[in-house]
């Protein structure tokens, strides 16, 4: 376990620095316009990404959530270039198949790869060793935390975090000339103009914008903090405090505010990203998850843990005057990573009827009777909800975590 220091990326410092700041020769000033954000519930879904990794044989895991997004939705699918064929014989009898847009990258297999580890709970970068042959990159199963969409009346802007997990090299033995596992972004600047790389080191599930009156408004968890800190310490060799990366984030994103969630520890394990502990809706209100039921004594640590972090995030909606509105978890959904609000809201383009894809896991008569109760909260809300079977929690994400909306 080693943190990147003295010894460690004085040439990949200078490259690192030039090209994750949003377009080099360019400075942040010169780059950004104003802007006014719309928030996810306020899109249509008209256009949105997914991914795939190197791991994944189909879209199994993604096909429930694909048969429900509406006809007039274009999905741009991420995807090792290696997978185009065996992706495209599944989809042939799929009915979205015609809305769907490969983006291919590049992989290559390589030998003993050193990789550094972005772990928010630790204090240093994780150093170890992946054995060869090993495809890199590997890309991801969950588009909504390779980079951040934002969204104004005038344009679209994806932001690309400084690296998704974890930077690697293909030399071992040496720290010199790391590359962030997120290179394979760069392929969708084939579709998307506006396409720019931060110094950040962030989820995308773990930033929500909105806008709140005549303010630009970002939500982030505490981990984004810790990750940006690990990063900056470990590779740019520039130790800097909370107050900077907040100044960097406001840069970035154009907020008029920055509302960080959670203390200076690591976020919960069970809440490891904020779209697992809420959802914004229309006019001003919040979902935001409540865990109810009686919790076993081995549970009790995270359990209490997650529920604080969730009583700051209610603390601090209150303060900027949103309704929040609970929606009730049981403490067996939170353990196996099943959250309700980890859903996806927006306005129906043709119909302009306010929509919400909702997760449903199924079980016994005790969780069906949950997912009921949260579809008529959803519902008094003014919400057409689409249940969405979801088995992605098997893999700790939900069915937010695999999309991406860019319209």
């Amino acid at each position: 376990m080693v943190l990147l220091g003295s010894s460690v990326l004085f040439f990949s410092v200078l490259i690192l620095l030039r090209s994750t700041l949003f377009g080099a020769g360019q400075s942040l000033n010169e780059t950004l316009q104003p802007l006014s954000y719309v928030p996810e519930h306020g899109l249509t879904l008209g256009k949105v990404v997914m991914s795939v990794s190197t791991s994944s044989a189909d879209l199994s895991l993604q096909h429930p959530l694909l048969s429900s997004l509406p006809g007039y939705t274009k999905i741009f699918l991420l995807l090792p270039a290696t997978s185009t064929g065996r992706v495209e014989k599944w989809l042939k009898d799929k009915p979205y198949a015609g809305q769907i847009i490969l983006l291919p990258f590049e992989t290559a297999l390589v030998g003993d790869v050193d990789v550094y580890l972005l772990f928010p709970e630790r204090e240093k970068l994780v150093w170890g060793t992946v054995s060869g042959p090993t495809p890199l990159p590997k890309g991801s199963t969950w588009a909504q935390d390779l980079f951040q969409v934002v969204v104004a009346s005038t344009e679209t802007r994806v932001v690309l975090p400084d690296a998704y997990k974890m930077y690697f090299s293909r030399e071992t033995g040496t720290s010199t000339n790391l590359e962030p596992d997120n290179g394979f972004l760069d392929s969708m600047r084939k579709e998307f103009h506006d396409v720019r790389r931060s110094m950040l080191a962030f989820s995308g599930g773990n930033v929500i914008l909105d806008r709140r009156g005549e303010e630009n408004i970002v939500l982030i968890g505490n981990d984004l903090i810790r990750k940006t800190t690990l990063t900056w310490n470990g590779t740019y060799r520039e130790p800097k405090n909370d107050e900077s990366i907040v100044s960097v984030l406001r840069r970035t994103f154009e907020a008029d505010r920055v509302v960080i969630v959670g203390s200076g520890d690591a976020q919960p394990s069970l809440l490891f990203h904020l779209d697992q502990a809420m959802v914004l809706l229309d006019e001003g209100v919040a979902g935001v998850t409540r865990i109810v039921g009686k919790v076993e004594p081995e549970y009790d640590g995270e359990i209490t843990q997650a529920r604080g972090f969730l009583d700051d995030l209610r603390k601090k909606l209150s303060a900027l005057s949103y309704e929040v509105v609970d929606i009730d978890t049981t403490v067996e959904h939170v353990l196996a990573r099943q959250f309700f609000v980890n859903a996806v809201a927006y306005t129906d383009k043709n119909t302009r009827q306010k929509t919400i894809l909702m997760p449903v896991f199924g079980g016994g008569k005790e969780h069906r009777d949950f997912e009921e109760k949260n579809k008529n909260v959803f519902e008094k809300l003014g919400y057409q909800v689409v249940p969405v079977k979801s088995q992605s929690y098997r893999l700790n994400g939900g069915i937010h975590c695999l999309l991406n909306v860019l319209e």
